[in-house]
């Protein structure tokens, strides 16, 4: 048995790194947690052991293999590479999005991994189009690990609903639409946008938007801007503040998630929830172009078939009334059936561990 440094940095990096990592211990390997960035608050409050680097090299002068999400701004575990190269030891990076980072901050020849575990052939062909030169069979496809919390589960929308209702106090039997906004930069305009739309509608909702966790940190002019947006939309059904649920509890009592390009339209889709992305906005697109260069002209799942998108502000409360009018029939579409079917079996961080395992 070996030992495995597991890097995480951002949240959704982290969601990917954890199932990983547990596989990794119950497989036997000294499986140690090493995050940096927004990961240092994330593990403290879920309960998990993590490591510094310092304590890290006390369990073992160097580790057997590195497992590392690929987020953003790089971190630690980008910066592991060449070190690691240089010492003979092998890193896994694991993506948690299609095209993640590798045109900006893990693009530099220096900073590439030594494999890349990912979802399906269009990652590979993504990552191919980004990097021309790196070995194709070094692209493992075993699925995104941190699908697996989706596997075979039994949703009660019931009991969802009536445990986001209660934290945030929700009287009246109205639909929840939940707006997750995947941007800091421009997230104001996301929420103004939505929040304006299903105003248009004149259809009775509760409203819940959330923030970028990094919108504060990263675009801090928007923290104005964003109060200023919620007074717009006015008090009726607003939830400004649902700090007290957490984001997946949130989407699973939504009956429908609007965003631009933010996993979260990924995680409704496999919830079999009702998804519009609003990737028209400007703020949207100009991030997007900035992350992911031209390897792509929209988001992934709206390609995939998995989600809505809207085309401008008036398709945009169009498609909300329609869907709202319609929350009694299923609305599971065949694109997020066939998906679900092939990437979400629960196996994904399994195929993981056992491709890392056979590296050391």
């Amino acid at each position: 048995m070996g030992v495995i440094w597991n890097v995480c940095r951002d949240l959704g990096g982290t969601n990917g790194v954890l199932p990983v990592a547990k596989k990794l211990g119950e497989m036997g390997h000294q499986s140690l947690i090493i995050p940096n960035g927004k990961a240092l608050e994330i593990l403290p409050n879920l309960g998990i052991e993590f490591f510094t680097l310092d304590r890290a090299l006390e369990v073992a002068p160097l580790p057997n293999v590195v497992v590392t999400s690929m987020c953003s701004d790089g971190g630690i575990g980008r910066n592991f590479v060449p070190i690691m190269n240089m010492a003979g030891i092998p890193v896994v990076a694991l993506q948690d999005y299609w095209g993640t980072r590798l045109v900006d901050s893990w693009q530099e020849p220096k900073y590439r991994p030594d494999y890349i575990c990912t979802n399906d052939q269009i990652c590979a062909d993504l990552i191919k189009k980004a990097w021309p030169d790196f070995d194709q069979r070094r692209v493992k496809k075993t699925g995104f690990p941190m699908l697996d919390q989706y596997a075979n589960k039994n949703l009660d929308k019931t009991e969802a609903r009536k445990n986001v209702a209660s934290k945030l106090g929700l009287k009246k039997d109205w639909p929840i639409v939940a707006c997750p906004v995947g941007i800091f930069g421009g997230a104001s305009q996301t929420l103004d946008e939505v929040g304006r739309a299903l105003k248009q509608t004149g259809m009775n909702a509760y409203f819940i938007p959330r923030y970028h966790p990094r919108m504060a940190q990263n675009a801090p002019e928007e923290v104005g801007l964003w109060a200023e947006a919620l007074k717009t939309y006015g008090k009726e059904g607003l939830v400004a503040d649902s700090s007290s649920c957490k984001t997946p509890e949130i989407l699973e009592a939504a009956d429908l998630i609007i965003s631009e390009f933010s996993t979260s339209l990924l995680e409704a889709a496999v919830l079999g929830k009702p998804g519009i992305s609003v990737f028209y906005l400007s703020s949207a697109r100009k991030l997007f172009h900035k992350e992911f260069g031209d390897l792509m002209a929209q988001p992934p799942f709206v390609t995939l078939g998995l989600t809505y998108s809207a085309k401008d502000t008036e398709d945009l409360t169009k498609l909300i009334a329609e869907i709202l009018s319609r929350l009694d029939e299923n609305l599971l579409n065949p694109a997020q059936l066939d998906f679900v079917q092939k990437h979400v079996d629960g196996k994904n961080a399994q195929r993981v561990a056992k491709f890392v395992d056979s590296l050391v």
